[in-house]
Formats: C-alpha cells, structure tokens, sequence
C-alpha cells in the first residue's frame, strides 16, 4: 500500500549537558556499571543558572535518576565546564569532580566566570542500584513484537487512515510546538497533509490525480489547483513510505502499563521516521546515542508512536497517532479558489462581469481564467502593475481594438470584443506576490446608454439622472433661442461631473456641477446646448429645471430704465455697453441682482474702456460693484462698459454732473491735547473730498487769530499751502505736518489729478492749543543754526512733534549726517524743495552753498516714547 508522511523538523541545536544518578539501600535486585558509553540509560544531567547574588556566581548541575527509585553508589562524574567572555571573546575551561553516594543530594553547585557556561560530562564511574532489569529477554522480546504486529494489522490493512504528527521542540527551556495532520484514503485516492491551514491535496478524479495547493497569505485562506497527472507515480515531490516504524527483528520489545517500547538501532529508526535527507544528517550530527526508544501505545482504533531526543541545549519530541476513525476529506468551504497556474486545469468558466476579488499572483507564474464574452464594448479594470493577454482555446493570441467611439476618450481601458470564449492570462513583469480584483465589464449591462447624437432635452420642470457606474454617461440638452440661464436645483449632493459640449465630440474642461448640493447656474449661448453627465459611482440625482433671461449680445443697450429680462453674462465675458458722456460728470450705474445673488464684499469687478481719436477702445478704469448703484466720474468721450463677474442681473444708466469740481470749503477742528487726538483717530476722524480725474483741487481753511496748525493727510498727496494771496508757503511732507500761521485764508492746492478715477482726499485741519506745542522751542518759526562738527540734540516732546534746524553751506562741499538713533530725516532747501528724505543712522549727500533745512519726524503710531533724546552731527568731509 502507498501513503504519504510528510515530517519537516528544522530545528537550531544548542548545548545541553547529561549527567548521572544513584540510590543507596539493599533491597534492590541489580547492580550495573555506569559508564560512558552506557550512563544516558540510568541518568539524564540538566543545568539551571540563578542570578548572582553578591557577586557569587555558580551554575547547578541537577542529575535525574530514570528508574524512580534507583539510587547511585559511589558514582565519581567528573565534569568539562566552558565559560566564554563576551570582554575577550574567547572560552575558558574548567574541570570539576563530583561523587555521589547513596543519600547524597542530586543537586550541586559549581562556580562559574561567565555568563555562558555550557557543562558537559568527560568521565564516568560507579554502580547504580535498581529494581527494573536491564537484560534483554529475546524470547519476551520477540513475544511482544508478535503481540504489537497482531495489534497493527488493522491500521496497516486500513483504507482510511488520518495521522497526526505533533513535534515539541524545547531550547533552553522554551518550547516550540508545531502539528501536521495527514489525511490518506486508498480508494479512491485522497491524501491531504496540513499544518497551520496551510498544505496539500491529491486526489483522484476520473482516472486521474489533481494536485492542489492549499495556503492563506496575509488574511486570506486559499486553494489552487497545481497540476494533473495521470499516475500517482508521476508526482515527484510525494515520496514512498509505510505507516508506522517496520517492527524489525533488530529491535528489543517490552510491555509494561498498556506501553509498548521498542529500542533499536537510532539511524534505523530516524530513517524511518524523516524522509528528507538533510534533516537526517543534522540530527545524526547531534543525537550521538546508537540506539533511540519508541514508545507506542494502541488504542481500539488509534496508536500512537512517541519518540523522544536528547541534545545538547534542549530536546525534540515527536508523537505520531494513526487513527481509522477520524479520516475526512477538507472542508475548504472558507477557502478562496485561486486561478490555475496551468490552462489545461481550468476546471470552469468565469464571470468577469463582475469584480473577482482578492487574486493571488506570485511572479514568475501565470493565472489563467476561462471566459465567455459576446460581442459589446468591455472595460478591461485592473492593476496598471498586471497585464492581460487573450488566446482562443486552442492557444492562438487575440487582440482586441480599442474602442474610438468619443464618448469613451477618457477611457483607455475600452476595447471592442468579438463574441467567442477565451483563455484570459493575467501575468506581471514585477517581482511580487501580491493579491488584485479585475473585472471585464460589458458596458451594454447598463439599461440606458448616452448616445451624443440623440441627446434627452429637457422640456420639463424636472429630470432623475441616473448614472449606473463610472462609463455610463447621460447626455442632456437644451434648447434656447436667446440663450438665457439654466438653474439646475439637486435634490441632494453628489460626485456628478457636468461637462458642456463645445463641439460635436469635445468638452469644456471645467466641471460645472459644484458637489455641494447647490444650485448649479449655466449660461446659455443662443440655440441648442449639450451637456455630459457621468460619475464615479453609480448615483441618482433629482434636479428641477429653471430657464430664464436672455444672454448678452450686441444688440443690448445701455437705457435710464432696467431690462425687460435679466441679462446674463455669456460665456466669454464680452459684455460690452456702449455709452456717451456729452459732459464731465458722474456715469450713474443701477444695478438690480438675480434673486440668487448678493454682492460679495470686495464687490463685482467692472472696467471701463474710452474710445480715442481712431475710435479704437482702450482701457481706461477699473472699479468694483459693491451696491445697487455706483458712480464713477468721467470726462466728456465716447465709453464701453463690461460687467464680466455678475452672472445674471438687469442694468440701467444716468448721468450726475457735479457743482464743486474743483473747489471746497474745510473746517479745522481744536485740539488741547495734539497727542491724544493723534492716538484716536481712524478713517472715520477725517473729512473726505473727491479729487475728479484732470481736475484740481482746493480746499480753503480761515484762521481767525494767528495760531499753531496740524494739518493731517489720511492717504499723503502731493499739496502746496498758499495764503490768502496765492503765494506758497514753504511746506514738504503734508501729510502730518503742524507749522504756525496768522490769521487769514488758506488754501491746501492739489495739482491736476492724472488718474482715471475719482480720489478720495481724507484730511482733518487742527488749530492745535497744547502749552506741548508752544513751548516746542525746535519750531519752525524759532530755528536754530546747527554749528558742525557738534553735536545737537532733539527731543520728542508730544505726538506728532517735528523738531527743525537750519545749517549754512558757504561752499559745495560733501557732507555727513549722523544720528544716535534711526529716525525719519528730511532735508530741503531755501525754496522748499526736497533734497533727501531717509530713515537710518548716517547719510552722505554732495550739496552746493546755501542754506538748508534740519527736518526730524517721529510717526504717530510706531513712535518712541514721549521724551526720548536724540543726539545728531553734521560734518563737511571735504573740510
């Protein structure tokens, strides 16, 4: 009979050391001689080592007597003990002798000078004393062995056996156990061999032998079929055995308590029980006995074989139970079938329409699937990693088209299938072993396809949009004379994506549909508009329609009075409204939002373009819509309005000549405390006038009496200070700037403003009555002369103090400004104009004879604090 046993024991072998034992008394029937070749029959030797205490280090070397009451006589073991330095990296040897007599203790102690210390025995002498006989009986031996035969028969004539092997391995106290268990029938043939849900099956089925792979990777538990012989002499990798140890003739038999044991010849024995070569051989390197015991007990339908080695450093235990009653075939209910490695196994067909999920490949290897598809489009899905090959059944390689059809361009996947079955080979040029899904999916299993020519138009208040997966595609349209804008209202979020047809065959790049839930607005151009609608997923979308205005063009024209119907921008945002404006003045916009929409913040972008002498439109201003109406001054010409960012609105227009173009009356404010009132103000402190574009401006203030002012630019302009005369007061830096005056009329000139647009002065007069102020004694009206080369200093005094000094030049000359610390410095000459403005701590400038003025400005906001000194220097380098 031919069965299967499939034992792998690999095992790293460390050192163990084996001693003896011994017992005292005269009531024991016999005496042997311990001896080296003869001691591991008696007595096994173990060691401990416990942790050091104090610094004392020893190693117990504990003998167990095998016979439970045998004792030892005078027994002189002389003991090999190895210590190895981890410091020096070398071992060191040491001997020590021990005798054990009839009551002596079986436990010792010997020091040890390492923490690895392997013992060992080198020499053995004495008696032992026990009751069990150690003389081979041959005729009971052979008794016995004729009794067990008669006992096996039945498992040896089985037609059905299952064995279980269980194998503990014990290293250094630890134990490791791992456990096969082997189904075999005879008829017909089943052998399945599995250890940790993982092995193999070969079974016979219609005169042949199916070979299958049994395993789980990562989480998964699966089965595949390997290969197909037509004898079971044909699968190599099952060699031959017999069930169970042959009772040879060679061994020695004994019974006793319901246990057979046989001893014999250890190689005999080991060659029986491990086929493979290798694992042999390594433990033939250690087991050094020449002979093994095997125990086995028999059961009314199971016996088992026990064997039991001892090595240096641990043991290995192997048991083996034959059993007539359990055999039965796997349950591989909760196994996964993987593909054949081989085409000629493919044992059915396969439904590609669907995912077939959690694919094992291994590289080097091939899977193999049967397919049957019909004639139809099919998206070919799976990893970019793997590659799918088609052959006819007979083996000839078929490619297929890809499709051309537009409405699938985004799609590389889709191909053009002849009707047939194939073979399907998914195959890797990577080295993995990895599970993946695919899927062959034929895109006429969708009920409805999109079909561009013959889009479904929406006619009504409503629509469901059905997308049944990620190539199904829903064409809309919509027709609309005047264009207008279509509001698409879903009942729900979703992942559609809503492309507009520009073309016959290609699409906008943006998606309109925004994912929220949100209303989807679209402007229309006039006549029929196509729209794409897919999706990742399959979903349904509920959307009411709603179609109303008109789309801009050029027949629209700016009127006093609002559209009939909302304009909406077209698409490319030439919005243009042409108008006229006979005179300077305001151009007045109304503008009257959509329901849908509101104005953002920062307002809806609009510009301005002016016709210039070739009557070619230039730009001209840009502005920002924030209410209902804007006004936006412009001078006498012929304009184009565009409105590029309001998606639907209707407009009106009028004109707003103002009276006060160029001139305005201001009034100053009093301060008593310039410091305070510099603290708190803001933008709503200050008076606003409008600056018209090619306009000046003036502003006129009066003094009653003579007195200090502030005056104070929100924006800084350029301005000139006349008086009353229209003479210019020598003035530079306005925008924060207090001088003293008499009492008469002043006018602040703003130069002719350049800008396309309205400017907003923001300014504030202050008649400024702070004792601060007039005891400055670094004023304008009171300078003092800087002599060179010494060094003068200044102090901030209040908030918005400006501290003055003069220097005469009487030849060119280059000169150097010092400061102790950075400040705003401005240099001017006689007539009030600018030489140099800078903040820092030195300043060179190459300046002609004259006299100059010595400005120093400490801010309001990031100024130091009130009294802080600093001291400056002037010198002539040229000197």
């Amino acid at each position: 009979m031919i069965m299967r046993k499939f034992i792998y024991v690999s095992v790293t072998i460390f050192i163990l050391f084996l001693t003896g034992c011994s017992n005292d008394s005269n009531r024991y029937k016999f005496s042997y001689d311990l001896m080296m070749d003869n001691y591991t029959d008696f007595i096994e030797i173990s060691t401990f080592t416990p942790s050091s205490n104090e610094g004392v280090k020893f190693i117990q070397i504990i003998v167990t007597i095998k016979d439970g009451d045998a004792l030892l006589d005078d027994v002189e073991i002389t003991y090999s003990l190895k210590h190895y330095s981890n410091f020096f990296d070398n071992n060191t040897t040491t001997s020590h002798t021990h005798t054990y007599t009839l009551n002596s203790n079986l436990t010792i102690n010997v020091p040890r000078f390492s923490d690895q210390t392997t013992v060992k025995i080198t020499s053995i002498k004495g008696k032992i004393l026990t009751n069990i006989s150690r003389e081979i009986d041959y005729e009971k031996s052979e008794e016995i062995k004729l009794q067990l035969e008669s006992k096996l028969t039945p498992f040896l004539d089985a037609t059905e056996l299952s064995i279980e092997t269980k194998i503990a391995l014990t290293i250094s106290g630890q134990t490791f156990n791992e456990s096969v268990f082997i189904n075999i029938r005879q008829s017909p043939f089943y052998l399945s061999s599995f250890s940790n849900n993982q092995g193999i099956i070969i079974n016979e089925s219609n005169n042949s032998y199916i070979l299958t792979e049994v395993g789980r990777f990562e989480s998964l538990n699966y089965y595949r079929l390997i290969d197909q012989f037509d004898s079971i002499d044909e699968v190599d990798s099952m060699p031959d055995t017999n069930i169970g140890i042959v009772l040879s003739d060679d061994f020695f038999y004994s019974f006793e308590d319901d246990m057979y044991t046989l001893t014999g010849d250890t190689k005999t024995i080991l060659r029986q029980l491990i086929t493979d070569e290798n694992t042999m051989n390594a433990f033939l390197n250690v087991y050094k006995e020449n002979t093994l015991t095997v125990t086995i007990k028999v059961n009314d339908y199971s016996y088992t074989e026990t064997v039991k080695l001892n090595f240096e450093g641990g043991s290995i235990m192997v048991s083996m139970t034959y059993d007539t009653s359990t055999f039965s075939e796997a349950n591989l209910n909760n196994y996964v079938q993987m593909p054949p490695l081989n085409p000629d196994l493919i044992a059915h067909s396969t439904d590609v329409s669907q995912t077939v999920k959690d694919q094992l490949f291994v590289s080097g290897t091939t899977n193999y699937y049967r397919v049957e598809l019909t004639a139809d489009l099919y998206a070919f899905e799976i990893d970019s990693s793997f590659d799918m090959t088609f052959y006819t059944l007979d083996g000839t390689l078929v490619q297929f088209d890809k499709s051309t059809d537009p409405l699938y361009a985004e799609h590389k996947n889709i191909y053009n299938i002849t009707e047939g079955t194939y073979i399907l080979a998914i195959s890797s040029r990577a080295d993995f072993i990895k599970l993946y899904d695919f899927r062959i999916f034929p895109l006429n299993s969708y009920k409805t396809i999109g079909d561009q020519l013959n889009p479904i138009l929406l006619t009504e208040d409503a629509i469901n949009v059905e997308i049944e997966g990620l190539y199904d595609y829903v064409i809309l349209a919509v027709e609309a004379p005047e264009g207008g804008l279509l509001t698409l209202s879903p009942n729900k979020a979703s992942n559609l994506f809503i492309y507009r047809y520009i073309s016959a065959d290609h699409l906008d790049s943006s998606n309109l549909n925004h994912k929220e839930g949100k209303p989807i607005y679209i402007s229309l151009t006039p006549g029929i508009n196509k729209f794409r609608v897919s999706s990742w997923y399959v979903e349904t979308i509920l959307f009411e329609i709603d179609l109303h205005g008109v789309t801009w063009h050029d027949g629209i024209t700016l009127t006093d009075s609002y559209s009939d119907e909302f304009i909406v921008t077209s698409r490319n945002g030439s919005n243009d409204f042409t108008f006229k404006m006979d005179n300077d003045g305001y151009f007045v916009i109304d503008i009257l939002l959509d329901e849908m929409l509101s104005f953002p913040r920062y307002g809806y972008s609009a510009y301005i373009s002016k016709s210039n002498d070739l009557g070619v439109y230039r730009s001209y201003t840009s502005f920002s819509i924030t209410e209902t109406q804007t006004k936006i001054y412009l001078t006498k010409g012929d304009y184009a309005l565009r409105v590029p960012t309001i998606l639907s609105y209707k407009i009106k227009s009028s004109r707003d000549v103002p009276t006060n173009l160029t001139s305005d009356t201001l009034t100053p404010y009093d301060t008593t405390n310039l410091s305070n009132t510099l603290m708190n103000r803001n933008i709503n402190s200050y008076d606003t006038y409008n600056w018209y574009p090619q306009n000046i401006k003036k502003l006129h203030f009066s003094l009653s009496k003579a007195d200090y002012v502030y005056i104070d630019l929100y924006y800084p302009n350029e301005l000139v200070l006349l008086d009353s005369l229209g003479n210019v007061i020598n003035l530079y830096d306005p925008s924060s700037l207090l001088l003293y005056l008499e009492a008469e009329t002043y006018t602040l000139y703003f130069k002719e403003n350049d800008m396309h647009q309205t400017i907003k002065i923001a300014v504030q007069v202050y008649i400024v009555d702070d004792p601060l102020v007039a005891l400055d004694d670094s004023f304008m009206d009171s300078l003092t002369t800087i002599n060179w080369k010494e060094d003068f200093e200044f102090k901030l005094d209040y908030l918005g103090d400006s501290d003055y000094a003069s220097f005469v030049l009487l030849n060119d000359a280059k000169v150097q400004i010092y400061s102790s610390k950075s400040v705003n410095i401005t240099i001017f000459n006689e007539q009030g104009k600018l030489i140099r403005s800078y903040s820092s701590t030195s300043l060179t400038l190459d300046l002609t004879s004259g006299t100059y003025y010595f400005r120093v400005s400490y801010g309001v906001f990031y100024t130091p604090p009130i009294g802080t000194i600093h001291t400056f220097r002037l010198d002539k380098l040229d000197a």
